[in-house]
């Protein structure tokens, strides 16, 4: 959804707030978002700062220059609440608070953290919340039951294929909700099926590493342990 937005001139944003605990999609959109720029034209027109690094106002000062023979530029802040550090800090809020009453139509200002702004300050109130200026989503950890799910939904988003449930529940168990690992794995199997459709339980077996075959005596010995979470894995394999 960000990024179909993204791509439309019309729908575009000048400043997108992302942030959250599950790193796999703010990696995934950062991604994307160079990838609006042609490779030719990223020297002179695409920026990658971190807060811990940069100056506040350079990041300002970037983000209000113009694009150099393309129609924007992009800049990159990762680790943005580190920006406002000791020495720092509210100044640096306020200049930002300006810049996003007008912020320059020519650039995409990307800013990403894993941590939110307080929302006890302005410029957290400010960022929080999607605007006519700002676009702001949370991503957060998948919590373990929907992984299947998730399995099942990116198989079909990036590689066009489906999934056997059994065969979604199976790997959700072995990898856990490590979502980089999980896609990593989902390649690995989707390029050993090759032209098939459907991925199976038997080739969840034949290419991930982390499967193995259980006795019924590591089932007991889990239950007796009240590991459930390993009990239920031991007892899908």
């Amino acid at each position: 959804e960000i990024l179909n937005a993204v791509r439309d001139d019309e729908q575009r944003k000048p400043v997108y707030y992302l942030y959250g605990e599950e790193s796999f999609y703010l990696d995934l959109l950062q991604m994307n978002f160079t990838r609006l720029l042609p490779v030719e034209l990223q020297d002179f027109n695409l920026d990658l700062l971190y807060g811990s690094e940069a100056d506040p106002q350079r990041v300002l000062d970037i983000a209000r220059s113009y694009p150099m023979m393309a129609p924007f530029r992009i800049v990159i802040v990762r680790d943005f609440s580190k920006l406002f550090r000791q020495g720092a800090g509210q100044d640096a809020a306020e200049d930002f608070l300006t810049y996003l009453e007008s912020p320059n139509p020519s650039a995409l200002l990307l800013l990403m953290d894993q941590k939110p702004l307080h929302k006890g300050t302005r410029l957290g109130k400010r960022l929080g919340r999607t605007s006519s200026h700002v676009y702001s989503q949370k991503f957060s950890r998948l919590p373990d039951h929907k992984l299947p799910e998730w399995v099942i939904d990116w198989v079909a988003y990036s590689w066009k294929k489906s999934i056997h449930p059994e065969a979604a529940q199976v790997l959700a168990h072995l990898v856990g909700n490590d979502l980089q690992l999980m896609s990593t794995e989902i390649d690995k199997v989707c390029t050993f099926v090759d032209s098939q459709q459907e991925i199976t339980l038997e080739h969840i077996k034949a290419t991930t590493n982390l499967y193995r075959e259980y006795s019924v005596f590591e089932l007991k010995e889990a239950v007796f342990a009240r590991q459930h979470e390993r009990a239920l894995t031991i007892m899908e394999q």
